[in-house]
C-alpha cells in the first residue's frame, strides 16, 4: 500500500483515507477520499502515466521518421535539443515556402506565444 501511495504522489492525508476498493487496477486509477479541499478526485498511478507518457514519445517519433534531416538540422542550433526540435516542427512544419519571409514567421511564432 506504500508504494501505491508513493507512486501516486499522494498526501500522507490522502494515503490515510485510501482504501483497497479506492484502487481500479485494471485502468490504473485510484480515487481520492477526502483530497485537497476536502474534495474526493481521481488520479492516476505513476506505471500507467509513464506508459501513456512511452505511448506518445513513440508516436511522436513515428511522425517524425521522415522529417531526421530537418531535426539533426535544428539540432545544431545552441539551446536547441531534440524534443524542443520535434516541437518547431510541429509548430511551423518544414515547407518554409508557406512563409513570405523571415518576418512572416516570426509573426506566426509571436501569434502562437501570445495568443496561442
Amino acid at each position: 500500500m506504500l508504494s501505491t501511495i508513493y507512486s501516486a504522489g499522494l498526501r500522507a492525508s490522502e494515503g490515510a483515507h485510501l482504501q483497497i476498493s479506492d484502487i481500479h487496477s485494471a485502468n490504473m486509477r485510484i480515487l481520492i477520499r477526502q483530497g485537497k479541499g476536502n474534495k474526493d478526485q481521481t488520479t492516476y498511478h505513476l506505471i500507467y502515466l509513464e506508459k501513456q507518457i512511452e505511448l506518445v514519445e513513440q508516436d511522436i517519433r513515428r511522425r517524425l521518421a521522415d522529417k531526421q534531416e530537418a531535426l539533426d538540422l535544428l539540432t545544431t542550433i545552441p539551446g536547441v535539443n531534440e524534443q524542443a526540435a520535434s516541437i518547431i516542427i510541429a509548430e511551423i512544419g518544414t515547407n518554409m515556402n508557406n512563409f513570405k519571409d523571415d518576418h512572416h514567421l516570426a509573426a506566426l511564432h509571436l501569434y502562437i506565444v501570445v495568443d496561442g
